[in-house]
């Protein structure tokens, strides 16, 4: 529990991780046992915990087994990619229910993104009449965290005047987060698949390129969240096969996404007389076997990496994970990235850091999108807020559920609680 937390969202957390008694919850979070009984019936008489069906066997009576109750509420989530729009939407212990997607050059047209975005979120709100609590957005483009409004130049003003939270407010009451999509495949892998690495770096190659830093749990996004937009960072690089350099979406000719990935690749193919104009495409000759666009991948690997390099001996990151839509179905984009991304770095950071790729593949925008709202929904603030909206204090609600709770229940968790003191002794 931090610092922070309330009780009630401690005991949350832990249920966010997995069903539990009151005894494993006592042993995550260091509540008192009183405390806990007391915040389970509050939040069990607001709706966010139920029983569940699993009993754990201590010695005595079964224990009972607590869960976040998947009637409380539903997040709409969706990444927003540069060429691919994904939606879908989650339960209220994070598992995505129903997803989809939509091949849109979205990063150039948000208009037709969004209207793909407002016809799924419309089909998956008409699911069932469980309340949407949340809707959690991922976006193409950089995200100002104090205004939470796309942070883009003046050439790409469709993005600037887009008012998300206004135009999402017809399918619940909020909260509307927005993020930088790469922002969020990062803290999906960090929070769900390497948890106890304090730095991470992602690296996204599609059509586009990017790249976020989770420190601690949290994506660093800068004092107007432009950090780590290596695609466009300018300078000297080798151009693409052919076609020379191409203008990247910003109308640089001189950055990285110039002469790498999927519209340089593109660019390079539409020379050699192939059209490929799409992530998906240009990974399905992949497959099929065509020389020049893996040699293309391998090179795109390796002059990110290269791009990279200096911000890997800066950051001394424990894991980086390649992922994005040309690492899909090849791993010849990460290859090529670790041959180049560590050469000059210093040994103590070699010696830390793997290279691994991107274990959620395309569900990590949505993944992590679910992961934003929820912290939302069940924030200290927010559980407080519902349990007063029942209609009580927890005082109040602690008395009702003791009421209800018959003797069993109490010999249940002394005797868990006694089983979990004495493995401690005995390890």
């Amino acid at each position: 529990m931090t610092e922070s937390a309330s009780p009630a969202s401690a005991i949350v957390e832990v249920l966010r991780r997995r069903q539990s008694t009151q005894a494993e919850i006592m042993e995550a979070t260091g509540l008192s046992r009183v405390t806990i009984h007391g915040q389970l019936g509050a939040l069990e008489e607001a709706g966010v915990v139920c029983q569940a069906p699993r009993t754990v066997e201590t010695g005595g009576r079964p224990a009972r087994t607590y869960k976040l109750d998947p009637s409380y509420g539903r997040v709409l989530v969706a990444d927003i990619g540069t060429s691919v729009v994904r939606t879908g939407v989650a339960s209220i212990d994070g598992s995505l229910l129903a997803s989809s997607s939509a091949q849109i050059p979205a990063f150039e047209n948000p208009d037709e993104a969004l209207r793909e975005l407002f016809d799924a979120f419309a089909r998956m709100r008409a699911m069932d009449s469980t309340p949407i609590r949340a809707i959690s957005v991922g976006i193409p483009v950089p995200v100002n965290p104090h205004t939470g409004r796309p942070q883009v130049s003046a050439r790409h003003s469709q993005w600037r005047s887009q008012e998300l939270p206004e135009k999402l407010a017809g399918f619940c009451d909020g909260p509307f987060l927005v993020a930088h999509d790469v922002d969020l495949m990062a803290l999906a892998e960090q929070r769900t698949v390497r948890p106890d690495t304090s730095v991470l770096m992602l690296i996204k190659v599609g059509m586009g390129i990017g790249c976020s830093v989770i420190y601690r749990g949290e994506p660093i996004v800068g004092e107007t969240g432009g950090a780590f937009e290596i695609g466009h960072m300018q300078g000297t690089h080798v151009h693409s096969r052919g076609a020379g350099r191409v203008r990247c979406p910003r109308g640089h000719d001189d950055c990285l996404e110039s002469v790498a990935g999927g519209r340089a690749i593109a660019s390079s193919l539409m020379w050699e007389g192939i059209s490929a104009t799409s992530s998906t495409e240009i990974m399905n000759l992949a497959v099929a076997g065509n020389t020049l666009v893996r040699d293309e991948l391998y090179a795109t690997g390796r002059k990110v990496g290269e791009a990279a390099a200096p911000l890997i001996n800066m950051l001394n990151p424990g894991v980086i994970v390649v992922g994005g839509n040309l690492t899909a179905y090849s791993d010849l984009v990460s290859q090529g990235f670790r041959e180049s991304a560590l050469l000059g770095t210093a040994q103590v950071v070699r010696d830390a850091v793997q290279i691994v790729p991107a274990k959620l593949g395309t569900q990590g925008g949505l993944i992590g999108a679910s992961l934003v709202a929820l912290d939302s929904v069940l924030s200290s603030d927010s559980l407080a807020t519902a349990i007063a909206g029942n209609g009580g204090s927890d005082d109040g609600a602690r008395g009702s559920r003791s009421a209800r709770d018959d003797s069993s229940d109490d010999d249940a968790e002394d005797s868990d609680a006694a089983s979990l003191e004495n493995d401690a002794t005995v390890r």
